[in-house]
């Protein structure tokens, strides 16, 4: 595998850890099986780091990023009692 690949995949795995711990003492659970939550949070990620390469490194990869981490927990996260 690649340098980026090998990044790409200890990434994920550590987004599952934390969710994985977040489970166990905050009682955040998500509402899909952890490796799919992780995988869908290192495809966002992802995502943002290219449209930052792509807009020759003008376009913050931070830019909107409080309203689109809202509306992506939101649908990762279970609420209580669902």
């Amino acid at each position: 595998p690649t340098a980026l690949a090998e990044v790409a995949h200890t990434l994920e795995t550590e987004l599952k850890q934390i969710l994985r711990e977040a489970e166990l003492r905050q009682g955040l659970r998500t509402a899909l099986p952890v490796n799919l939550a992780a995988n869908l949070l290192l495809a966002a990620a992802e995502g943002r780091i290219i449209q930052y390469v792509r807009s020759e490194f003008r376009r913050s990869p931070t830019e909107y990023w409080a309203e689109q981490w809202r509306v992506l927990t939101a649908a990762v996260f279970r609420r209580p009692g669902d």
